[in-house]
């Protein structure tokens, strides 16, 4: 259903951002993640890993371009 489908998950390495990774790769989307402190939680040739600040709006612009679907997990810890 997802498959092909371009789908950026912002806060991808935590709980709820890694889980969903998981669940979109099974689906067979293009996956592209942020991260921003910590270092990835799954590592998979097939997600596109974009180091940001989503404080900056720069950094948004540059992490969704070319998205179709945007999961915002990212929270401040």
């Amino acid at each position: 259903m997802l498959s092909g489908v371009k789908a950026l998950v912002a806060g991808a390495s935590g709980l709820v951002g890694s889980n969903l990774l998981v669940r979109l790769l099974a689906e067979g989307a293009k996956v592209r993640a942020t991260l921003h402190r910590r270092e990835p939680v799954i590592e998979d040739r097939r997600i596109d890993c974009v180091r940001c600040d989503l404080t900056r709006p720069e950094d948004c612009k540059r992490a969704v371009e070319g998205m179709q679907y945007v999961y915002l997990c990212a929270a401040s810890t």
